[in-house]
């Protein structure tokens, strides 16, 4: 199974990003932390900024799609947009809750980049 990840609001708003950090919750399920990237369909900027801010105030939820490449099947989840960092990478970051045990992205060790 792969830790990455598409999602989209709407069908005006998606993105593509990696699992990079779950919990294990007291309920028996795991929250899990995407950090994503971003693009919509508006050309106005300004605009674009306001419906995504607008659509994290008052709807939130969003279609997340992972693809288990051990199954071949897609899974669905929805996730709750938590921060949007509008800039030239225009990153998300996304939480979602699951029973599923998702992988996530492995990090190498400091030590090892030196």
């Amino acid at each position: 199974m792969d830790s990455l990840i598409v999602w989209h609001q709407d069908h005006h708003i998606k993105g593509n990003g990696i699992i990079f950090s779950k919990e294990k919750t007291q309920d028996n399920q795991y929250l899990y932390h995407v950090l994503s990237t971003y693009e919509d369909n508006y050309e106005n900027n300004l605009i674009s900024l306001n419906n995504l801010l607008y659509k994290r105030i008052f709807n939130d939820q969003n279609e997340i799609i992972i693809y288990d490449s051990e199954q071949e099947i897609y899974k669905f989840e929805q996730g709750t947009i938590n921060n949007i960092f509008p800039n030239e990478n225009n990153i998300i970051l996304i939480t979602f809750k699951s029973s599923e045990n998702y992988p996530v992205v492995p990090f190498k060790k400091l030590q090892i980049l030196k």
